[in-house]
């Protein structure tokens, strides 16, 4: 994390530790240092009494488990707080703004060498970089801790499934209780102690440590839903990511390594990194799991790639992942992954897809109530999206909507928001949110019709901190053309209320964004609005440019042919 290292959780240096201070602050200065120690001597303390001296801020992120670049680029973009935590590119600009911010790796001696070595430089550049724990990375200068501060560990007690689960993920996992008969020594501020994994690795077969599978599926049980097309628990993070990778190398059963794959490769793709979610998927494919598991694995890579603005191959895996749970004979899966492939091909300005796939949703058969108001609502939104209120009104009347569910909540606030009905719209945004509790998804739905609720209503200052809001939640879901249509909007507030730079700057963002999920008609939505700003300013050169590139996305957004179709 971003902090003053003063904050960080662990033991403080003694005083007789400031001639150590004295001679580490001066050494590191020139380049890497290691603050190597045994187990409970202080070495993170003393690392973080080290930061404090060197620098005003300090990056902290954990090395275990980082085995590749993308792992340490995860890490240290999370400890960022960038949203797109996983974006190289993201993380450069982030550091290249902070020239003093010093980076600190602990458990360093948790990651593989050559990544501090000789990815971690590229990575950070030329800056103050401090690493801690057992021993040192070949290279960096060695600041041994003080003799005499190290402590006898405690003996492990009897081993039980628990502990073998804490052994497999040390940063430990949501939903997974701590061992009660694990000392507290062995316990870390951010999960278990490193030492613990140390302990399974070295003194237990690989195999052994599979005894802990049930434990770990059982506290990922609402992740792996994402898997058949559910929404996320919470944004994911590092801790689940590393539990899922764990899960589908080493469950027995091939349908939870089929679910842990799959969800897994969505949250690489929601942290940014495509290459790493296929390469994953391609593995566990190749596993020879079922045909309904090979459906999972297929919609997931679809989705992947949908989420990346890269359609025809979506579509392809797409029609893959239906043919195989067709064959599977998995109705209720078939619907939702024909309502999600809908509503992004909605998000990413794809109409006509979008109501093919809604078709074939409808004609799925054997759908149960709450499948058929999920699809009924999907063509309330996208004949929203398509500008035709008066279709959408007709719709939601046939809906019904419950006065006890967020979802219906919504698609009624957009129906009457469409329909001008404002002074209506706020009451359902509220009952909304207040049963979205705990549903990041649908909070972040709430939050993205509330800035087209606020910017209705010349509300810019609040509605361009919603939108802010907005494509924070968006862009760590992995929702990435909503993200850019949420900055669009941010840019709006801001030239609403005014702020004409900060507003074409944030309409620059939003275009790139656009650009890269292939959305040609959001892009041009962005265009359009810089060549109002410079306009308005009297740029006559920048809107003439302007004017050329709208001219250029007008000649490649032709009306959809019929590639333009769902299968």
């Amino acid at each position: 994390m971003l902090t003053d290292p003063n904050a960080a959780a662990q033991r403080p240096p003694p005083p007789s530790s400031d001639a150590w201070l004295d001679a580490a602050e001066t050494a590191a200065r020139g380049g890497a240092v290691a603050v190597v120690g045994p187990a409970r001597s202080g070495a993170s303390g003393l690392a973080a009494a080290l930061c404090r001296r060197l620098g005003p801020a300090t990056l902290r992120a954990q090395g275990a488990g980082c085995r590749i670049e993308a792992d340490l680029v995860r890490v240290l973009g999370a400890a960022s707080g960038i949203a797109a935590r996983g974006d190289p590119s993201a993380l450069t600009t982030f550091l290249a703004e902070r020239p003093s911010l010093v980076v600190w790796i602990d458990e360093a001696d948790e990651a593989d060498d050559a990544l501090l070595t000789d990815v971690l430089p590229s990575l950070i550049g030329p800056r103050v970089l401090v690493l801690s724990g057992r021993r040192a990375p070949a290279g960096a200068l060695v600041l041994p801790v003080p003799e005499g501060r190290g402590a006898p560990e405690e003996p492990l007690p009897a081993l039980d499934p628990l502990i073998l689960a804490w052994a497999a993920l040390p940063r430990g996992l949501r939903g997974l209780p701590w061992p009660q008969s694990l000392p507290e020594t062995w316990r870390h501020p951010h999960g278990a102690s490193p030492r613990l994994t140390r302990w399974a690795r070295e003194r237990l077969a690989a195999n052994d440590l599979s005894a802990a599978a049930p434990l770990i599926e059982a506290a990922l049980a609402d992740r792996l839903e994402v898997a058949r097309g559910g929404a996320w628990p919470s944004p994911p993070d590092e801790r689940d990511l590393q539990a899922l990778r764990w899960l589908c190398e080493v469950s027995a059963s091939p349908e939870v390594a089929a679910l842990a794959a799959a969800t897994a490769g969505r949250a690489l793709a929601a942290a940014g990194q495509l290459a790493q979610a296929r390469e994953l998927l391609s593995e566990a494919s190749a596993r020879g799991p079922g045909l309904s598991h090979k459906g999972l694995l297929a919609w997931a890579e679809g989705d992947v790639l949908l989420s990346f603005g890269l359609r025809d191959e979506a579509e392809d895996r797409h029609q893959d992942a239906i043919e195989a749970l067709r064959a599977a004979e998995r109705p209720a899966l078939l619907g939702r992954l024909m309502r999600g492939a809908a509503q992004a091909h909605a998000a990413a300005s794809m109409p006509r897809l979008a109501r093919a796939r809604l078709e074939q949703a409808q004609a799925v058969p054997g759908e149960g109530e709450a499948a058929r108001r999920a699809t009924a609502r999907a063509a309330v939104e996208l004949a929203l999206a398509q500008g035709a209120p008066g279709e959408a009104e007709a719709l939601l009347t046939a809906l019904s909507p419950r006065e006890d569910d967020p979802n219906d909540l919504l698609v009624r606030a957009g129906v009457k928001l469409a329909l001008g009905q404002l002074e209506a719209v706020e009451g359902d945004l509220r009952a909304a949110e207040a049963l979205a509790l705990g549903a990041p998804e649908l909070l972040a739905a709430v939050e993205r019709r509330r800035v087209d609720w606020l910017l209705r209503t010349n509300q810019a200052e609040l509605a361009a901190a919603a939108a802010q809001r907005c494509v924070h939640a968006l862009t760590a879901l992995g929702q990435r053309a909503a993200a850019a249509a949420a900055r669009r909007a941010w840019g709006d507030a801001l030239a609403l209320g005014g702020s004409w730079a900060e507003a074409e700057r944030t309409y620059a963002l939003a275009l790139r964004e656009h650009a890269r999920v292939a959305d040609l008609r959001g892009a041009r939505r962005c265009l359009t609005r810089l060549l109002d700003l410079n306009r308005a300013g009297d740029d006559t050169a920048r809107a003439l440019e302007l004017l050329v590139l709208l001219d250029a996305l007008d000649a490649e957004d032709r009306p959809e042919e019929s590639t333009d179709t769902a299968r």
